[in-house]
């Protein structure tokens, strides 16, 4: 549950362009939400791309799901992948990533990190 809906706005530089992120935190001052939006050289302004939603649980989990703008139905896709941290002792102990399967329609694990 978000029980602050606290967005800042900063410029940073990504992958050779420019953009603009947005920040939501919860009561625990954890960051749940970022959002990245670009500029349109066509439109001229900023328009959706990115998104990042974070999940957490006592056990030591955090979740993170990619989802990516689509400009039909002017809303952030079905996550398209994700990664699961596994803490121990404050520490990501383990990294996982998923990759969606269009086919399957589920998340597919492409990579356990140990660290």
């Amino acid at each position: 549950m978000v029980a602050m809906a606290l967005f800042m706005s900063v410029t940073t530089k990504m992958f050779a362009w420019t953009g603009n992120c947005k920040y939501q935190y919860d009561y625990k001052n954890r960051l749940v939400k970022k959002e990245l939006m670009k500029w349109s050289e066509r439109e001229s302004k900023w328009e959706e791309s990115l998104c990042w939603n974070y999940t957490y649980n006592e056990d030591g989990l955090t979740v993170v799901e990619l989802n990516k703008w689509n400009a039909q139905t002017k809303s952030f896709s079905q996550p398209v992948n994700k990664m699961v941290y596994r803490h121990q002792e404050g520490n990501v102990s383990l990294l996982e990533v998923y990759i969606w399967n269009k086919t399957t329609k589920e998340f597919v694990l492409e990579k356990v990190i140990n660290a």
